[in-house]
């Protein structure tokens, strides 16, 4: 769906660490929505931080070039 909890800014990644009060709260509905459960602000809190986490080491992954000697996988 069309939810977008994380703000990018100038300043790059420090910013996505600073989850807002409307983040957290924007998280707990998603939250509802997708799970049929409500959250408090602590365990979203949490988790937003977690996901926001995973993005993070994500996008610094991907940006790494792959090396020449990676296995290759073909279609069998």
């Amino acid at each position: 769906m069309g939810h977008c909890l994380v703000r990018f800014g100038l300043d790059g990644y420090r910013q996505l660490m600073k989850l807002t009060p409307e983040d957290i709260a924007e998280f707990r509905e998603i939250w509802k929505t997708e799970f049929g459960e409500t959250i408090s602000a602590d365990d979203a809190q949490y988790h937003a931080s977690r996901l926001v986490e995973l993005f993070r080491t994500m996008a610094r992954n991907g940006r790494r070039k792959p090396k020449n000697d990676a296995p290759r996988y073909e279609d069998e």
